[in-house]
C-alpha cells in the first residue's frame, strides 16, 4: 500500500496538488522527483510527481509569538507543505497518462512503493539509468516511441550531455542485433564506440589532419569520408564558396553553371540534382562569355582556392568517389544517380555510422550534413516508394550548429524536414545540443521525448519549457539543481516524466569519450614534452606524393571494398 505521508490540502486546475506533510513522515518524500499515489473522487488510482517544496515554522510566523518562544529552542512547531503534479493513473497494470478524475481535499496520500515503479517501467527495454528517487529501480524508454518521434537531448556544457548520448547508443547496439545508425559527431567524441564494438561502428572521416589524428589518438582506421561536389546541391555550394545572399550576380553564375553542367547529364536537370562534373568543369564553367566581369573573375578565384584547399579535397578531388563513378556502367543520369545512390548508401549501413567532423570550418560542416542529410532522405524515400522501409535513427551532435535558431544555413531545411515528416519514411531524429536557445523551434517542438540535464541559463530553460507537455514545466525550472548526470526525462517514450540517474558510459563500458576534460592538475604536475606534429599537418595531396597513390589507396581498402560489391 505504501507508507501515509500526508493528505491533499488543495487541487489546483487539472493536475497540481497541494499537500500537507507532517514531520515525521517528510523525511519520506524529501527527495526530488519522489513519486506518490492517492485515490482519486471516483477511487481509481493515481500517480503523482513532487516538484516543489514549502517547509514553514508556522509559530515564527507569528510575530506576536516570537518573544514568548524565546528561549525554547526545543519546542518546533512545523507546517510542511509539498506540490504534485498528476502523471497518471493506473489501469490493467499500466500507467494511462493524465487524470481521470481529481481527488477532493483532505485526501490521504501514500509513497509509491518501489516495486509498482518498477513494474510499470518493466515493460519498456531501453535501460539507459535508475530512477534518482529510488535508486534501485531501472529506468527504461520505449524504443518504438523514442525513434518513430524523435527526442531531444539538452543540457549546458560538462553536465553529461555526451555521457548520455554515448549510454543511448551502446544500450541499442547491445540489445539489438540489426540497428541502423547515423551519427553526426561534430567534435569526434564517440571513436572510442569503435573499439568497444568492434564490426558494429565505423568512423568515417574527411582524409587529412583530423584523420591522422584519429588514427593515432584511437589507434584506428576510420574510412575516408568523401562527399563529391557535383553531390551537393545549389545551396550547399554556395555556402562553401561563402558567397553572401547580396552577392547575387555570383550566385547567378553559379546557378547558371551548374544548371548547364547538369543537364549534359539530362536535360530536365535542376541545378540540385547530383549529376557528375568535377570541381575543374565547375570552373571552367562560371561566366561563359562574360569572363571579363569582375563578379566572375571573383567566383572562379573562390572556386579555384576551394580546389586548392588541401583540407577540402574530399569535397573537390574524392579519389574513391570518382572511380567509382567511371566504374559505373549505363548512360545518363542513370549513371549519375547509381553512382550517388553507393557513394552513400555505405554510410547508412547496418550498425552505427560516425561522421567524424571534428576541426572542419563550420560552413564545410553545415554542408557536409546537409548533403548526407539530403542523400539519406532521397534513399529513405526511395524503399518506401517500393514498399519497403530501412528504419534509421540519426542523432545530430551539436544540433544548433545544423539547424540555428535565427539563420539559414544548407543543413536546416533537411533537418526540419525529416523532423517534419521522417516517422512516414522510417527515419528518427536525435537532436543534441548544449544551446537550446539557439536551436530551431521549429525542430525541438518536433522531439516527442525530452531528456534535459543541468541547465542553468533562464533562455535554455525557457526555450525548453515552450516545447515540453504541460506536466513537465514546473519541472523545468528545477534543472538548474540536478546534478552531473541526473537528467529529467519525459515525452512519448518515457513511461512517466522522472528525474533519472543516467548511467556513466565510463562506469559501464571501462573506456573514455573523446570530449572528456584535461586533468589538468595532473598534467601539471608531470613534464610535458612537444610531439613531432609534421605527419598532422601535411596535406592528403603531399601525403600522395610522399607515400605514391598505390599506398594511399591500400590504406583505403575497406571502401574500395565495399563499392567493388556494389558496382
Amino acid at each position: 500500500m505504501g507508507r501515509e505521508i500526508g493528505k491533499i490540502v488543495n487541487v489546483y486546475g487539472r493536475n497540481i496538488l497541494r499537500i500537507a506533510v507532517p514531520d515525521d513522515s517528510f523525511g519520506h518524500i524529501a527527495k526530488p522527483g519522489t513519486y506518490i499515489k492517492f485515490r482519486s473522487s471516483t477511487g481509481v488510482q493515481h500517480y503523482a510527481l513532487i516538484t516543489g517544496y514549502l517547509l514553514s515554522d508556522e509559530l515564527y510566523r507569528r510575530g506576536k509569538l516570537i518573544e514568548e518562544l524565546e528561549g525554547y529552542e526545543d519546542i518546533t512547531v512545523t507546517r510542511n507543505e509539498v506540490t504534485a503534479i498528476v502523471i497518471g493513473y493506473a489501469r490493467n497494470g499500466k500507467l494511462i497518462k493524465g487524470v481521470e478524475s481529481l481527488p477532493a481535499p483532505g485526501e490521504r496520500i501514500y509513497t509509491a512503493d518501489t516495486e509498482e515503479l518498477a513494474g510499470l517501467l518493466s515493460k519498456f527495454d531501453l535501460d539507459i539509468g535508475r530512477l534518482a528517487s529510488a535508486l534501485e529501480v531501472s529506468f527504461t524508454l520505449d524504443l518504438n516511441m523514442l525513434v518513430s518521434r524523435h527526442f531531444s537531448i539538452l543540457a549546458m556544457t560538462g553536465s553529461g550531455k555526451s555521457n548520455t548520448v554515448a549510454v543511448l547508443v551502446s544500450r541499442i547496439l547491445e540489445r539489438y542485433k540489426h540497428p541502423r545508425l547515423l551519427v553526426i559527431d561534430t567534435h569526434s567524441e564517440y571513436i572510442p564506440l569503435t573499439n568497444l564494438f568492434p564490426g558494429k561502428v565505423r568512423v568515417y572521416s574527411p582524409s587529412g589532419q583530423m584523420l591522422e589524428m584519429l588514427k593515432v589518438r584511437y589507434g584506428i582506421e576510420p574510412s575516408p569520408l568523401e562527399v563529391p561536389l557535383w553531390t551537393l546541391g545549389f545551396e550547399e555550394i554556395a555556402e562553401i564558396l561563402k558567397l553572401d545572399s547580396r552577392a547575387t550576380k555570383q550566385l547567378l553564375y553559379l546557378r547558371d553553371a551548374l544548371l548547364k553542367l547538369r543537364r549534359q547529364k539530362w536535360s530536365l536537370a535542376t541545378p540540385n540534382d547530383p549529376l557528375h562534373f568535377t570541381a575543374q568543369e565547375l570552373l571552367s564553367s562560371i561566366g561563359g562569355d562574360k569572363t571579363r566581369d569582375d563578379s566572375a573573375i571573383d567566383l572562379k578565384l573562390k572556386i579555384a582556392s576551394l580546389i586548392e584547399d588541401p583540407e577540402l579535397k574530399f569535397i573537390t578531388s574524392p579519389v574513391l568517389s570518382e572511380e567509382l563513378y567511371k566504374r559505373t556502367p549505363g548512360d545518363e543520369p542513370s549513371k549519375s544517380i547509381r553512382a550517388y545512390a553507393q557513394i552513400y548508401q555505405s554510410l547508412f549501413s547496418e550498425g552505427a555510422t560516425i561522421i567524424a567532423l571534428g576541426g572542419l570550418p563550420s560552413e564545410i560542416q553545415t554542408t557536409t550534413v546537409a548533403t548526407i542529410l539530403r542523400a539519406l532522405w532521397r534513399v529513405a524515400s526511395a524503399h518506401v516508394q517500393a514498399g519497403r522501409v530501412l528504419p534509421i535513427l540519426v542523432i545530430l551532435e551539436e544540433a544548433h550548429i545544423y539547424a540555428p535558431k535565427d539563420r539559414e544555413v544548407p543543413s536546416k531545411q533537411i533537418i526540419e524536414k525529416i523532423a517534419k515528416e521522417g516517422r512516414k519514411f522510417g527515419v528518427g531524429l536525435g537532436v543534441v545540443s548544449q544551446r537550446p536557445r539557439e536551436l530551431s523551434p521549429t525542430l525541438l517542438a518536433q522531439c516527442g521525448t525530452l531528456i534535459a540535464l543541468r541547465t542553468s541559463n533562464p533562455e535554455d530553460q525557457r526555450h525548453i519549457m515552450s516545447s515540453v507537455e504541460d506536466i513537465v514545466g514546473e519541472l523545468v525550472q528545477g534543472l538548474s539543481s540536478l546534478s552531473v548526470g541526473q537528467a529529467l526525462v519525459s515525452g512519448a517514450a518515457a513511461p512517466f516524466p522522472a528525474i533519472v540517474n543516467i548511467y556513466s558510459f565510463a562506469d559501464l563500458y571501462k573506456t573514455e569519450l573523446g570530449g572528456k576534460d584535461v586533468d589538468w592538475s595532473t598534467a601539471w604536475s608531470e613534464p610535458q614534452d612537444f610531439i613531432d606534429i609534421t605527419r598532422f599537418l601535411v596535406s592528403r595531396e603531399d601525403a600522395h606524393k610522399r607515400e605514391g597513390v598505390e599506398e594511399s589507396k591500400k590504406k583505403n581498402a575497406d571502401l574500395q571494398e565495399f563499392f567493388k560489391k556494389g558496382s
